[in-house]
């Protein structure tokens, strides 16, 4: 974290202030981010505001966000997060204010960073960058920050916007306990969950017997014992109310706990720190009614992703995320709507000239933008920033939609509705795709031919519309239906010493060879001829393929003693089957996002 109005001794600066004003809940350190942050509660402008002048040294070290570093190696104090050095200086009668930054190079030692320091010795001996904050009092303006203001709002996290494409969306589920709640085996987390109901009840029970005047004297805090039960604060008030928990078997669902990692889930409020808004997603019942949705990494440590599901989802750590559901239900299950507002619809008609476009369509239009590489690539430091804004494909920015639409006119078509007749849109040159490319499913065998067909849809913002809509539900199929793939064709060497022996049991860790060609299950299992372009398919770290070796592994958490064990009993061939499907599922995804449209389009003019 960064010292806010303090200095570290090594850096030699010696300049410092104490703000009142300081909107930083009275902490002696924030996150070195901030200078990056989307402004909250006005903290950015009343620094601004209330200091002369701000300078802001930023030694990264943020082991998080980029794995290559070592914290021992690259971070000053030895940690994984990232650290920062800030001074503020407040002169009187100065009218002038200036924020002043610098970046030391990511990949130096921390001896290199220490020497770095000694040799600025103070403020004046730093080449600083001078700030100038946007309208929204952002210091570090993200790169292509305009642009990206123009798209529309993929929603608004207060419901406070109408015309946003999702009427609303939810924090995945917090549950603040994760190896209670969760499991790969079902009657595991049974036993579990009723064992920490029995435990929970009975410190209810012995909180209610305690007389009143002992408990006025004692915090919950002190009052508590943490010997069996992991608390939080939303058990801790429902303890202080004396409100008992009751095992419901039908709040066992099916959950993506991580990107293709499926686990059992007891989703029940009264064990769960936050549900947020996935009671009116998923409610509980038997059967539990369908949904799909959109899950997207939000927060400034990994590469955002966006991944479709159709079950419960964790919040993710390093910043959380964010879900689009395309139905709301009521928490009984009834009263279902779609949650793509109406204003999407009208817009995308109107834009489009095509009454034939559906909210399923938008849906699937939003997620294919969300995989095109330029606007992934491009907005990367927005997209941390801030929820998703999503463009008009076809319309790559104001001028050129308004003056292609003024020259060409409108034209009716068969059906009668307003459609624009085919122009040049010019368009940027389509980001660098993953080597090893491969032809998409159904492509001609003309390079010609696909070349032409190209040329004509990028002449149609309909067309585009289609195409990333298109792309958009193949991508959607292929994520939600990834254990029902045929996997991807991989050589199984077996070990002479596996006779007998459990062929397909997970001991350990899955582990990846030097080259990533092979993937060792077990002692006796080795699996051969993984392609390497299935690493190019990437979702925030990792690619799909290292999500599963990470999460489909045995291991044993240190302070519960709670062993998670992924191997079942019932299909002992689950885990060597997932690999291979979702090896096929990377590829496929890496050849649907080929087929989207080269440019990713604008704003509407």
């Amino acid at each position: 974290a960064s010292a806010a109005g303090a200095v570290a001794a090594s850096a030699g600066f010696k300049a410092a202030a104490v703000s009142r004003s300081m909107a930083f809940s009275k902490r002696d350190a924030i996150k070195l981010t901030w200078p990056a942050t989307q402004p909250d509660a006005g903290g950015h402008a009343v620094l601004a505001k209330d200091f002369t002048r701000i300078y802001h040294v930023d030694l990264h070290g943020n082991v998080r966000q980029n794995p290559k570093l070592s914290g021992t190696t690259h971070n000053v104090f030895g940690i994984q997060v990232g650290v920062g050095v800030t001074v503020a200086i407040r002169r009187k009668n100065h009218k002038k204010h200036e924020i002043a930054y610098q970046r030391v190079e990511e990949n130096l030692t921390r001896w290199d960073k220490y020497r770095w320091l000694e040799g600025s010795k103070q403020v004046a001996g730093v080449d600083w960058r001078k700030l100038k904050p946007d309208a929204k009092s952002t210091w570090l303006v993200a790169y292509g920050a305009d642009e990206f203001e123009g798209f529309v709002p993929i929603a608004d996290k207060r419901n406070a916007n109408p015309q946003t494409i999702f009427a609303e969306s939810s924090p995945g589920v917090k549950t603040n306990r994760d190896d209670v709640v969760y499991d790969f085996n079902r009657k595991a987390l049974v036993d579990r969950v009723k064992q920490f109901i029995e435990d929970y009840n009975a410190e209810v029970d012995r909180y209610k017997r305690s007389s009143t005047t002992r408990r006025l004297k004692k915090t919950v805090d002190d009052y508590v014992k943490y010997d069996n039960i992991k608390w939080s604060e939303t058990l801790k008030k429902k303890l202080r109310a004396g409100e008992y928990a009751k095992f419901d078997e039908l709040l066992i669902c099916t959950a993506r706990y991580r990107p293709f990692t499926s686990s059992y889930l007891y989703f029940d409020g009264s064990l769960i720190e936050r549900t947020y808004r996935f009671s009116t997603y998923y409610p509980a019942g038997q059967p539990r009614p369908t949904n799909t949705h959109i899950w997207v990494k939000s927060g400034r440590d990994w590469p955002v992703f966006g991944l479709a599901s159709n079950q419960v989802v964790d919040l993710l750590p390093q910043g959380g995320s964010q879900c689009f559901p395309f139905y709301v239900y009521d928490e009984d299950g009834s009263n279902r709507r779609e949650n793509v507002t109406d204003w999407a619809l009208k817009t995308f008609r109107e834009a489009y000239g095509d009454k034939t476009i559906s909210k399923w369509d938008i849906f699937h239009y939003v997620y294919g933008m969300l995989h095109h590489p330029g606007y992934r690539d491009k907005f990367k430091d927005c997209l941390k920033r801030e929820l998703p804004r999503i463009p008009f494909a076809g319309f790559e920015n104001r001028s050129a939609a308004a003056s292609a639409a003024q020259a060409s006119g409108l034209r009716s078509n068969e059906q009668g509705e307003a459609q624009l007749r085919p122009e040049a849109h010019p368009a940027p040159k389509p980001a660098k795709r993953g080597a090893g490319k491969v032809p998409a499913p159904g492509a001609g065998d003309s390079a010609g031919r696909d070349a032409s067909e190209r040329d004509v849809r990028s002449a149609n913002p309909a067309l585009q519309f289609r195409a990333f809509a298109d792309a958009g539900e193949t991508l959607c199929k292929l994520h939600l239906d990834y254990e029902k793939l045929e996997p991807w064709p991989l050589r199984r060497m077996v070990a002479l010493s596996a006779k007998g022996c459990d062929l397909y049991t997970i001991t350990d860790k899955m582990r990846l060879s030097k080259d990533r060609k092979s993937l060792k299950v077990n002692n006796h299992l080795t699996l051969h001829g993984i392609p390497e372009r299935c690493f190019d398919y990437r979702l925030g770290n990792r690619s799909a393929l290292e999500w599963v070796i990470d999460q489909y592994r045995v291991k044993t958490d240190k302070k519960s003693g709670i062993t998670s064990d992924p191997n079942r009993q019932d299909d002992p061939e689950y885990i060597v089957r997932l690999v291979g499907q979702v090896i096929r599922v990377s590829m496929e995804t890496l050849d649907a996002i080929e087929t989207l449209p080269e440019s990713y389009g604008g704003p509407l003019p």
